[in-house]
């Protein structure tokens, strides 16, 4: 027995034209929920990429200058015997002594060490008045040099002890 497939009402009655069609997405429809889901993991992607970037930055920044640093303290604790070196040789100005003095100032300005100059007018942030001298100087004007002082790298290190003029 055949009987003949039963088909209900709403079968016969939808044509082809007439099936539900599956929604069409125009460009002003809102994302897929994937589409958007991506896009949040590769926002967050892209900030953990920028926060571990900034951190590296900063690492590499903090070890430099704690290298700088270290550096620094060694050149500083070296002053004293630079200043007996430097007496030493107007002492007893040797030709052997002036000479080692004189690699030992040469290596240590490679290094980034230069000496405050003092000539001229007094600066309060480059030196400190240890003795005022009446004179015929312009008030203020450097006299002497009683210890050179040295900047590092741009950043003082130790200031110069100077006399100056007083009217």
């Amino acid at each position: 027995m055949n009987h003949p497939k039963k088909t209900s009402t709403k079968e016969k009655d939808l044509t082809p034209e007439s099936k539900p069609q599956p929604p069409k997405l125009e460009l002003n429809d809102a994302p897929l929920p994937e589409t958007t889901h991506i896009q949040e993991l590769t926002s967050t992607l892209q900030r953990l990429q920028a926060e571990f970037d900034n951190y590296r930055k900063r690492i590499e920044k903090e070890t430099e200058d704690k290298k700088q640093l270290a550096r620094s303290n060694v050149i500083k604790n070296l002053l004293p015997i630079l200043d007996s070196f430097e007496q030493a040789v107007k002492t007893d100005p040797s030709q052997g002594l002036a000479r080692l003095y004189t690699q030992l100032i040469d290596a240590l300005e490679r290094e980034g060490l230069h000496p405050i100059p003092t000539q001229g007018k007094f600066n309060p942030y480059q030196h400190e008045v240890l003795l005022t001298e009446k004179s015929n100087q312009k008030e203020g004007t450097i006299l002497e040099e009683l210890q050179k002082g040295y900047t590092y790298q741009g950043n003082l290190l130790r200031t110069s002890k100077v006399k100056v003029s007083t009217p």
